[in-house]
């Protein structure tokens, strides 16, 4: 069963950076290997040490069992929430919620809860470009980010944005 994507667990990532994909490799049905280069930090928590233009081993366990066929291998190209090795693993939801953990410990995974889609979005989407403008603000990032949904998915934003952020949120496989 499918869980949709809850915005706000993006305050769960302990790092977001804006990056490229580089030598994707896809390990199993619904788990993938690649090299992550860092163009821009984004938000990092207090001890997380990733720097612009470093590379970092990354590991998505895709509980949506869907994966795409690549990725494009460019600095800057997507946004993407991180968890660091050892911290808390991303939120359980649905009937069947089981994460076995990250099969290569010491490596950051993709933020994604379990039956729903990652925090991996092209640099241009629109749903990353409202996450970078809610985690730049000197505001209340956790206000700023419901008034946002609450803009996009509820009260009525346009035909052609609520397609784009469907389409984003729910790829085809």
């Amino acid at each position: 069963m499918f869980s949709p994507m809850k915005l706000e667990d993006i305050f769960l990532a302990d790092a977001v950076v804006r990056g490229g994909i580089r030598s994707c490799e896809i390990v199993s049905d619904g788990y993938a290997r690649f090299e992550l280069g860092v163009g821009e930090v984004v938000a990092a928590a207090p001890g997380i040490e990733i720097v612009a233009g470093s590379r970092l081993a990354v590991t998505w366990v895709n509980s949506a069992f869907y994966l795409p066929d690549k990725l494009d291998d460019n600095y800057g190209r997507y946004l993407v929430a991180l968890i660091a090795p050892g911290s808390a693993q991303p939120p359980l939801r649905g009937p069947s919620a089981f994460i076995a953990g990250p099969p290569e410990p010491g490596t950051y995974t993709i933020l994604q809860a379990h039956c729903s889609d990652a925090f991996l979005f092209p640099a241009d989407d629109l749903i990353a470009i409202a996450l970078l403008q809610v985690l730049q603000t000197d505001r209340d990032q956790k206000r700023e980010l419901q008034i946002l949904s609450e803009f996009l998915f509820k009260n009525g934003a346009s035909g052609v944005v609520k397609r784009k952020i469907f389409e984003a949120t729910h790829p085809r496989p």
